[in-house]
């Protein structure tokens, strides 16, 4: 008989979050509202790569260079929007 092992109760304290979990843990309601629309049009992966990169620039202030020109648009346009430089009155 097998036993499965529940990952998220097998470390005390410990939970496993996604990396957009991560990432809304960050932002405010507003700033999630506009990456998920534009999360909506973008593949799995470049979600990801996307969120991975936006909690190392929010937590660390580490700025990711994409090798895709499009990445990296949407990556700095991100930046801006929790820097505070775009907000909802902007619109």
């Amino acid at each position: 008989m097998k036993k499965f092992i529940n990952k998220e109760t097998s470390v005390p304290g410990a939970r496993c979050l996604t990396p957009q979990q991560q990432l809304w843990e960050l932002i405010d309601a507003y700033q999630q509202d506009i990456i998920r629309k534009v999360f909506r049009r973008l593949k799995k992966r470049d979600q990801e790569d996307l969120c991975y990169a936006m909690v190392a620039y929010i937590r660390f202030r580490i700025l990711r260079e994409f090798t895709c020109p499009f990445m990296q648009t949407l990556f700095l346009s991100f930046v801006d929007l929790v820097d505070g430089k775009f907000t909802n009155k902007n619109v």
